[in-house]
């Protein structure tokens, strides 16, 4: 007697007869067709500055077992690996990237099937990091002092008060 779903699973047809028994396992994925599927091309993906290095993040892929991060600067043709992940991690600190250079950032999720499409277009992001702030209190009131940042050309101001978390914006200067 065969069933139509066990707990929610499907079963697995080989040619004509149904195998009640045989069940899609959790890490594993077989398309109508019957064949084993490799990833789909990484579609979301985001990048951010962060006081480390540029963070990038992206949506799991339900079959992948692992997933490489590529880059490239303004201007080049090229890609270039910058690490590879297992499945369960989803976002990476950049830490080689220089501030005031813009980067175009993808994805690509593999599984021993194969590899998903490369995105191509990806997401570009301009890196600035964050500026070593001197504060001295006067009496006229607090005085904040930083070097330029390469290539920044606006600087915005926030403050935290005590015992809270959220952080407000003050002003945005160009010096």
């Amino acid at each position: 007697e065969t069933k139509e779903s066990l707990d929610g699973l499907t079963p697995i047809k080989i040619g004509e007869k149904e195998l009640a028994d045989s069940y899609i396992a959790s890490d594993l994925v077989i398309n109508n067709g019957g064949s084993i599927i490799e990833p789909a091309k990484i579609k979301k993906i985001t990048a951010t500055s962060t006081n480390q290095g540029v963070k990038i993040s992206w949506s799991a892929d339900p079959v992948a077992d692992r997933y490489r991060v590529y880059r490239k600067a303004e201007g080049s043709k090229k890609w270039s690996t910058l690490d590879t992940f297992d499945e369960d991690k989803t976002s990476f600190i950049d830490k080689t990237a220089k501030s005031g250079k813009k980067y175009t950032y993808t994805v690509r999720a593999y599984n021993f099937v194969g590899e998903g499409e490369l995105n191509s277009t990806g997401v570009t992001h301009t890196y600035y990091e964050a500026p070593d702030v001197t504060i001295k209190t006067t009496t006229k009131g607090v005085y904040l002092k930083w070097a330029k940042i390469a290539g920044a050309t606006k600087y915005r101001i926030y403050r935290q008060t005590s015992g809270s978390s959220k952080w407000s914006l003050i002003d945005t200067v160009t010096g």
